[in-house]
C-alpha cells in the first residue's frame, strides 16, 4: 500500500518539530555543557596526579621520623648492649635521613612540616602499650626488635615506591633504603 502523496514530498508538520535555530542551540548547549564537564575531569585527574608525590613522600617522612621517635624514646628501656649499639646507629642513620626529608618537603612541596593529619595516620598508638607491657614481662628487647623490623618493613615500602621517582626525592629514597636495610640487617643478626 503506497501513500496518495507518491512522488510528491511529504506534507511537514510543524507542530512539535524544532526550527533550525532551536537545533543549533542545542547543539552549541550540548557542546559547552560537553567541554566543562571534560575540563572538570582533566582539573581533577591533574590534580591527583600532581598530589600523588606529595602525599607519598609526606607518609614516607612521617614513618620515618616516627620510626626515629620510637628509637630515641625506646633507648632507656633496652637491656642489651648490642641493640642498644643498633639503636644508635639507627637514631643516626634516620635522622640524617629525616633532616633531609624535612628540606625536600620545604623545597620541592612548599611544606614546612610533616601534615598533622598525615603524621596521625602514619602513627601506630599500640606501640607504647605493647612495650610497655614486654617491659613488665621481661621480654622487652624482644618486643622492641619485632616492633622495629614491622616498622623497617612499612617505612622501606614506602621508600621503595618513590625510589623511582628520580631527582633528589628518588635519592633520598634510595639513602634511605639503604639504612634501613642496614638497621634491619643488624636486627635479624642479633642474639638476644
Amino acid at each position: 500500500m503506497q501513500p496518495k502523496y507518491y512522488g510528491a514530498a511529504a506534507r511537514y508538520n510543524k507542530s512539535g518539530s524544532t526550527t533550525p535555530l532551536t537545533r543549533r542551540l542545542l547543539v552549541i548547549g550540548g557542546l559547552v555543557v560537553g567541554v566543562i564537564i571534560f575540563a572538570i575531569v582533566v582539573f581533577s585527574v591533574l590534580g591527583a596526579i600532581s598530589k600523588g608525590p606529595q602525599d607519598a613522600f609526606t607518609h614516607f617522612a612521617a614513618r620515618e621520623s616516627n620510626l626515629a621517635t620510637l628509637m630515641d624514646q625506646q633507648s632507656p628501656h633496652i637491656q642489651s648492649g648490642d641493640l642498644s649499639a643498633i639503636n644508635v646507629t639507627g637514631k643516626l642513620l634516620f635522622n640524617g635521613d629525616n633532616s633531609a626529608a624535612q628540606r625536600l618537603l620545604t623545597s620541592a612541596f612548599g611544606l614546612q612540616a610533616i601534615p598533622a593529619d598525615v603524621t596521625a595516620s602514619e602513627t601506630d598508638n599500640t606501640v607504647t602499650t605493647s612495650l610497655q607491657n614486654a617491659s613488665l614481662n621481661g621480654t622487652f628487647d624482644h618486643t622492641y626488635v619485632s616492633i622495629l623490623q614491622q616498622e623497617i618493613a612499612s617505612t622501606y615500602n614506602g621508600a621503595q615506591a618513590l625510589a623511582s621517582s628520580g631527582g633528589a626525592i628518588g635519592a633520598l629514597a634510595k639513602k634511605a633504603m639503604a639504612n634501613l636495610t642496614t638497621i634491619n640487617d643488624q636486627l635479624t643478626a642479633l642474639k638476644l
